[in-house]
């Protein structure tokens, strides 16, 4: 739920006509990312005597960072509207939209049915499109005099309810149609960013997303099981620190690739480093399912929870770098 209502924030903050003005950095950058960091971290993991599918879940999930914990970094301090924060946010919606897919291949691994899993994926995929279509369509005609009305009756309570209703009324009709909650989240963010009440929406919404946020990193402590740290201290710390030296440079040279400056490239890189709460997703459905073996699973959480600890520390880093590149090349200049 913490990151349903932080999704729907962003989405309050954007519209549909600056998202589609993104689009090269959502899916040039972003695509980019996600398919050549997992495509080296499955080549990775299959040396260290995992099967072809849970190399590839590996892979797939590792390549998506923290959306809920980058975000919360720009947010607080100011950066989101930054070229930092453009691209950051760009290559995180696009791993949103690469959930489904990932969610999708794991479960066609676990099936062992390859006609079957392909039918599964193209219906689904098919549900989602017109579900998108339906909830943008239907949401732009009523949303705003639904709105309107409510407002003139001058109740706050009325008003924070139909919020409420919108947001989770949207989120379970993509949940419905095979998509996650935080994208109808985003959706309802982006119909409601077109009302003049945007401002008093986020306002009376930003508690509850700092309730649940705060109970999100809660859960994330959580799994961490301290005895296995204590039983491979070597191998998690090198894992940790593994992680971020593999999908640094990747983003870093894809981020240059798409004609960002280097501070922004950098900056950016360090900010996606991490492992990500879809990791968590991703990773306990293969154990669920048994494709993973519980032992690898419980490893590689371990492994996410200790990277998204750390992010603020690389984010520190990350800024300090990035101001140091600037620093040099306004001196070259």
């Amino acid at each position: 739920l913490g990151v349903v209502f932080l999704l729907f924030m962003i989405g309050l903050e954007l519209s549909v006509e600056r998202l589609w003005a993104m689009r090269r950095l959502v899916f040039g950058l972003g695509g980019s990312q996600v398919i050549v960091t997992g495509a080296v971290i499955s080549v990775i993991a299959s040396f260290f005597d995992n099967t072809f599918p849970v190399a590839v879940v590996l892979g797939a999930g590792f390549a998506l960072s923290s959306t809920a914990i980058v975000i919360q970094l720009l947010t607080e301090n100011r950066r989101m509207g930054t070229a930092t924060g453009r691209t950051s946010f760009a290559v995180l919606l696009f791993q949103y939209l690469a959930v489904l897919p990932i969610l999708f291949l794991v479960a066609a691994f676990a099936s062992r049915s390859g006609d079957s899993a392909v039918l599964a994926f193209a219906w689904a995929m098919g549900q989602a499109i017109i579900a998108v279509a339906i909830i943008l369509f239907f949401g732009r005609l009523v949303i705003r005099p639904l709105f309107r009305f409510i407002g003139s009756t001058a109740s706050r309570e009325m008003f924070l309810a139909l919020v409420l209703l919108v947001i989770a009324g949207t989120a379970l009709a993509t949940q419905g149609a095979g998509l996650s909650l935080a994208l109808g989240a985003f959706m309802a963010g982006l119909l409601m960013a077109e009302t003049e009440y945007r401002h008093e929406i986020e306002i009376d919404i930003e508690p509850f997303k700092g309730l649940f946020l705060g109970l999100f990193f809660v859960s994330v402590g959580m799994s961490v099981d301290i005895t296995q740290i204590a039983a491979k201290p070597v191998w998690l710390i090198a894992s940790v620190f593994g992680l971020f030296l593999i999908k640094i440079p990747i983003t870093y040279g894809l981020a240059r690739l798409f004609r960002q400056p280097r501070s922004v490239a950098l900056e950016s890189a360090m900010l996606l480093g991490q492992g990500g709460e879809f990791a968590f997703l991703v990773v306990g459905m293969a154990a669920g399912l048994g494709l993973m073996p519980e032992a690898t699973a419980q490893f590689m959480l371990i492994v996410t929870g200790l990277t998204m600890i750390a992010t603020p520390f690389v984010a520190y880093g990350a800024r300090k770098a990035a101001q140091a590149i600037e620093a040099l090349d306004e001196t070259r200049a």
